[in-house]
């Protein structure tokens, strides 16, 4: 009897034991894994893969070479692991996007070779801001606003090395007018320019091709008041009638009242509200041409670069026209040559219409260089003059 207790116990203890050991087994397993897959990131995949490009896209500039030389990309990306976080408590909930191991990657990347000639990581507290890139003289300008938690950012890089030229601080100091703070910080264009809130509430005017700060928005107008006067031509879309298709206009007018507001669509069929609240005249252009859905990506002097549609409805392919200052159609880019999921399916994406994808759009150009970009998707470059994809890249 003591025996066959004995061996009772003794089988129990042994499978006791083979328990534990399974257990730890599985644990040991588990920190395995949960160590293998950060160090597979953050260790081996950066060494297999040196010129993959990390994180989510937010910005891109092309940076031109020196002396005909070909240029390359600087791109700003979000390497953050993002979370929805919610907060509940009595009478109120709330919910927010959260990050951890919060950075921006930013890469000197040559787009032809496809390769990374450097990268730098920038560590941040919460989701980093959305910034706009600029380049002038040699430099790259990386700017945000306020956002969240954050005060207005302003960082200059040399664009050939990468090292930092001046941040917010020596920006603060080599205008003493804004020593109290900035606290915001908004963005405008022809020229280029930054609108800039103090902390001690004034506002400012910092315009970047001038490197000149405006002591107000009053004395910049005063400083452009002739270059309002001046006579200007620019593209503008305008309704065909009140449904998706839209036709090309050439305005021209005062500087000052067309370069710094938006004309309405619908009033561009009519010359009497042109003149009456714009003082300019709109001439159609490419008069058979209808673009369906189109909106004006960029434009300069000599064209208009215009993303529309194949056909309304809720299934179509997107294009990408170059029109000139004539109205001839210069070049034109079918999807299958841009990106296959900027295309409209209300079935699969009710999102997918112009009004929810246009702020995804976007296009620049410098020199005989366009890129065009999906935000979503990546960027191309596209030959000015004949409409030729010189290369892509996805993000």
């Amino acid at each position: 009897m003591a025996e066959d207790i004995y061996q009772v116990s003794s089988q129990y203890t042994g499978t006791r034991s083979r328990g534990k050991r399974g257990c730890l087994f599985v644990l040991l397993l588990i920190l395995i894994v949960i160590l293998a897959v950060p160090a597979y990131f953050f260790l081996i995949s950066p060494k297999l893969y040196p010129n993959k490009i990390k994180g989510d896209f937010l910005e891109a500039i092309y940076v031109p070479g020196k002396d005909g030389a070909k240029g390359y990309l600087w791109i700003q990306t979000d390497g953050s692991y993002h979370y929805i976080s919610e907060t509940k408590s009595p009478g109120s909930y709330s919910v927010s996007r959260k990050g951890w191991f919060c950075k921006t990657w930013t890469y000197l990347y040559d787009p032809v070779e496809k390769k990374v000639i450097k990268e730098f990581k920038t560590p941040f507290e919460e989701i980093p801001p959305e910034p706009k890139m600029f380049y002038k003289d040699g430099n790259v300008w990386i700017v945000s606003q306020e956002q969240r938690t954050y005060e207005p950012m302003i960082n200059v890089y040399n664009a050939g090395t990468g090292e930092i030229v001046m941040n917010t601080d020596a920006f603060i100091k080599k205008f003493p007018e804004l020593n109290s703070g900035l606290s915001k910080l908004r963005f405008d264009h022809d020229p280029t320019r930054f609108e800039i809130d103090t902390k001690d509430g004034q506002k400012f005017i910092y315009v970047l091709d001038e490197d000149k700060m405006y002591a107000s928005p009053k004395e910049y107008e005063n400083a452009h008041l002739v270059k309002g006067k001046e006579k200007v031509s620019i593209f503008a879309m305008g309704d065909e009638s009140s449904g998706p298709r839209k036709k090309l206009y050439r305005v021209t007018g005062p500087a000052g009242d067309l370069l710094r507001t938006t004309i309405s669509e619908s009033q561009l069929k009519d010359s009497s509200e042109i003149m009456s609240f714009y003082h300019s005249t709109a001439v159609p252009l490419a008069e058979n041409r209808v673009f369906i859905e189109g909106i004006i990506l960029y434009q300069d002097e000599e064209a208009a670069v215009i993303l529309h549609q194949t056909q309304a409805g809720k299934k179509a392919d997107r294009i990408l026209t170059c029109v000139d200052k004539e109205g001839e159609i210069l070049w034109s880019l079918a999807q299958d040559q841009l990106f296959k999921s900027m295309g409209v399916n209300e079935d699969k994406d009710p999102f997918s219409v112009i009004f929810f994808m246009k702020d995804k759009f976007s296009a620049m150009r410098q020199g005989d260089l366009v890129i065009f970009k999906f935000i979503e998707e990546g960027m191309i470059g596209i030959d000015f003059k004949t409409g030729k994809k010189l290369w892509e890249l996805d993000i």
